[in-house]
C-alpha cells in the first residue's frame, strides 16, 4: 500500500502588447503580469502478489482536493514470464481519467537489460 500528497506550484508570465495612437503618433504599450497558483492532489494505491508470477494493482487519485467529484481510478496486473534471461513481464492497466472524461487501456512489455 502506498500513498502520496503532492503540491505543485505553477507560475506563468503573460505579456500583452498594444499599439496606442494619439494625435497621429503611435506608441507601443507593453504590459507584463505574473500568474501564480498551486495544485494539490492525493494518490493512494496498492498491489497484491497473487502468485509469484502474477500481481494485481489498484489506485485512486484525487487531483483537485477542492472538488471531490474530480477523482480518477486505475486497476491492472502484471504477468511475469518464466524466463531467466531479461526477466520479461507483460502488464495491463485500465485508467479512468480525472472527472471521468475518458479512459485508457495501457499495455506494456518489460525487459530487464
Amino acid at each position: 500500500l502506498s500513498a502520496d500528497y503532492e503540491i505543485q506550484a505553477l507560475s506563468s508570465e503573460i505579456t500583452e502588447e498594444e499599439i496606442f495612437i494619439s494625435n497621429g503618433r503611435s506608441a507601443l504599450i507593453t504590459t507584463t503580469s505574473e500568474l501564480k497558483t498551486n495544485v494539490k492532489q492525493f494518490r493512494l494505491g496498492g498491489s497484491w502478489n497473487l502468485h509469484e508470477r502474477f500481481t494485481l494493482r489498484g489506485g485512486y487519485n484525487l487531483p483537485d482536493l477542492t472538488d471531490s467529484d474530480s477523482w480518477g481510478a486505475s486497476s491492472g496486473f502484471s504477468l511475469y514470464l518464466p524466463f531467466d534471461k531479461f526477466s520479461p513481464s507483460v502488464g495491463y492497466a485500465f485508467v479512468l481519467e480525472p472527472n471521468r472524461i475518458s479512459n485508457m487501456h495501457v499495455f506494456s512489455i518489460s525487459l530487464k537489460l
